[in-house]
């Protein structure tokens, strides 16, 4: 879940969490699961940065165990993923 307010989160049907590890974007307004990563963006103070989790690790944004930060280099509007794709 995403508002580009808050931090995300993740509901599985009975837990809330929220994603507010250090390298994670703050506030960002899109979520799309890609390939085993969870990638946020939207982020009001950085819109042009796409960020990625950890391989199978939605909550974990940490370089060090793969997950990274990309700058696009223009306002990223959306994200979505199609077939074998992510769009931005």
């Amino acid at each position: 879940m995403t508002d580009g307010i808050n931090p995300a989160a993740i509901y599985d049907g009975t837990t809330y969490t929220q994603i507010t590890h250090v390298n994670a974007p703050s506030a960002p307004k899109y979520a799309s699961p890609y390939k085993n990563h969870m990638f946020l963006c939207g982020d009001p103070s950085e819109p042009q940065n796409l960020y990625f989790s950890a391989p199978v690790a939605e909550t974990d944004f940490s370089p060090a165990t793969g997950a990274g930060v990309i700058n696009v280099g223009f306002e990223i509007v959306q994200i979505k993923t199609f077939r074998d794709s992510l769009y931005i």
